[in-house]
């Protein structure tokens, strides 16, 4: 029929949904220290994390498993940002350096086999003092074909615009609890 289902299409099969704990201290003006955990709701695995995060220059100490590393990010322009990470694995002293490139969120164009535009989008929803949600995905425009032709010996002609569904990609579900 001509119902919702070819005007939206919307995709939760890449969906992860996380309770993000997280303690915030300030122990010297200029540092921000952070304790948490994720937990996946589905498995119930978590992970445990920890960042100093120095406030004048903005990098980031983390510890994350047996790696400690410093990283920081410049945003280079409205869509891509610069992100730099050098680390050390404690247990077996290997070291690591990494410098790449990453698409922020926001409009980007869509590849093909699907062409169209694609709006990224992370947005925190407060629900009160220290509990908010986190929705992440991406919410992509079809590509438009009009075609026009000639239909009859008299030469009317017919148009018609194709919109293919719009299509919402739901990403991430996420519960943070700042305590």
């Amino acid at each position: 029929g001509g119902g919702l289902d070819r005007l939206f299409t919307l995709r939760t099969d890449n969906l992860s949904t996380r309770l993000k704990l997280r303690k915030k201290l300030y122990p010297f003006k200029l540092t921000e220290l952070i304790f948490g955990a994720d937990i996946d709701v589905r498995t119930m695995a978590y992970t445990l994390k920890w960042s100093w995060r120095d406030r004048l220059i903005g990098g980031q100490i983390s510890i994350f498993g047996s790696e400690v590393s410093l990283s920081k990010s410049v945003v280079l322009d409205s869509r891509t940002a610069l992100n730099f990470k050098a680390g050390v694995d404690v247990h077996t002293r290997n070291a690591s350096l990494s410098c790449n490139l990453v698409p922020t969120f926001g409009l980007v164009p869509r590849q093909q086999p699907n062409p169209g535009i694609a709006f990224r989008h992370r947005m925190p929803i407060a629900l009160r003092r220290g509990v908010e949600v986190q929705v992440a995905g991406a919410f992509y425009l079809p590509h438009a074909a009009l075609s026009v032709a000639s239909s009859s010996p008299a030469g009317r002609r017919q148009q018609q615009l194709d919109l293919g569904p719009v299509e919402i990609d739901l990403r991430e579900l996420d519960l943070y609890l700042n305590l």
